[in-house]
């Protein structure tokens, strides 16, 4: 039988082949023949056989049997398909060939793992077994300092039990342990707590977490980085906030591992609790370079001289994690950096200079040089 022609199952009863025999120098003959094929009835397939645990309750599931009885399945109420120990809905049926096609639609079960399923049909039962997988479980914010100290709010799905106890769950992030601080919330499908980040050797950069509780482990990804640093040109300015042509004094803020920004609003600046909103100060410019952003902004004015705090924040949009989805909104640590601005009472400046030719040449008449401003004390 030639390869390209044979079936893709023997087993299938009633399909037909052809043989042909060639013995040279005989003539050769073919002979047309039925393959009896197994006619018991078996289970084929189901699919999707794994599939994660939060979107099992809305994938259908296909299961294929061989050989079953015409009516098998037929219709919802000629079938019972249980999923996980869950009643799964019937959905549809069809028959091609000797193989007949249920479709049914499992529920949302509580934990993952591999679920023990079966369908059956007048009597007759298919037992199967499908996989729902742990899906990732997720911390926020997605970021923090890596000397440690960020509260993380953790969410973990299927681990099939009421979590009470601090005790009992386990966080990790980069092989350090976490301090788990409380269960905000639990039930047997998705449980939430806070957490604190240890302290990271590593460096800046992802790190890998991992959450768990009665011997199931969901994993997360987590980025920790450097502060911000802040250097300020000049660092100084006076109580006017003027400079020697009486314009408005601007400084240049210079800020390493602070996040790109795209317009003057994703950077808030503060000197003291004088906001730069556009009142008394303002970001004039910036300019992005690798690993920072630099600065231009204006000065407010102060009323007394001394010390403020000069205080920069990133107030744009959080970028998303290598690992997200870039239409999402996510949250990240907050990202500033701070400097101490002085300002200082200006020495007096001599406005102008007048001289007068009386007091370059004194008459001796015992008269002023200069009286009320005038020379000479003339009127």
């Amino acid at each position: 039988i030639p390869t390209a022609a044979m079936p893709s199952s023997l087993t299938e009863a009633g399909m037909s082949a052809t043989i042909e025999v060639s013995a040279p120098p005989a003539a050769t003959f073919t002979k047309p023949f039925s393959l009896a094929g197994a006619s018991s009835a078996a289970f084929v397939s189901a699919s999707p056989s794994v599939v994660q645990l939060q979107q099992a309750g809305t994938t259908p599931l296909t299961i294929i049997l061989r050989n079953v009885a015409g009516g098998y399945c037929a219709s919802a109420g000629a079938c019972s398909a249980i999923v996980g120990g869950l009643p799964a809905a019937w959905v549809s049926s069809s028959l091609s060939g000797s193989l007949r096609s249920v479709t049914v639609q499992p529920q949302q079960g509580s934990a993952a793992g591999a679920k023990a399923s079966s369908i059956s049909s007048g009597g007759v039962t298919f037992s199967f077994a499908v996989e729902h997988t742990l899906p990732p479980a997720t911390a926020s914010p997605v970021d923090g300092v890596c000397s440690g100290g960020t509260t993380l709010t953790i969410t973990a799905v299927g681990w099939g039990s009421v979590v009470s106890d601090t005790a009992d769950v386990e966080v990790t992030i980069g092989g350090a342990a976490a301090s788990v601080s409380s269960i905000s919330s639990s039930t047997a499908y998705t449980t939430t707590l806070t957490a604190v980040a240890p302290k990271l050797s590593g460096g800046p950069g992802e790190a890998a977490g991992v959450a768990t509780f009665g011997g199931v482990s969901s994993s997360f990804l987590w980025e920790c980085f450097d502060p911000p640093h802040l250097a300020v040109s000049p660092a100084t300015a006076p109580l006017k906030a003027l400079n020697s042509l009486g314009q408005a004094a601007v400084v240049e803020l210079s800020l390493s591992g602070f996040p790109q920004v795209t317009r003057a609003g994703d950077v808030s600046v503060y000197f003291g609790a004088t906001l730069c909103d556009g009142t008394e100060c303002a970001v004039r410019a910036f300019s992005n370079f690798i690993g920072g952003v630099s600065v231009s902004v204006s000065v407010p004015p102060s009323a007394s001289a001394g010390a403020v705090t000069l205080l920069v924040s990133f107030a744009g949009r959080a970028a998303p994690p290598s690992w997200g989805d870039a239409s999402a909104d996510y949250v990240r640590s907050p990202k500033s950096a701070s400097a101490p601005f002085t300002y200082f009472v200006p020495p007096p400046v001599v406005a102008s200079a007048l001289w007068c030719a009386e007091c370059a040449n004194p008459s001796g008449s015992g008269l002023p040089c200069i009286s009320s401003g005038r020379c000479g004390g003339a009127s």
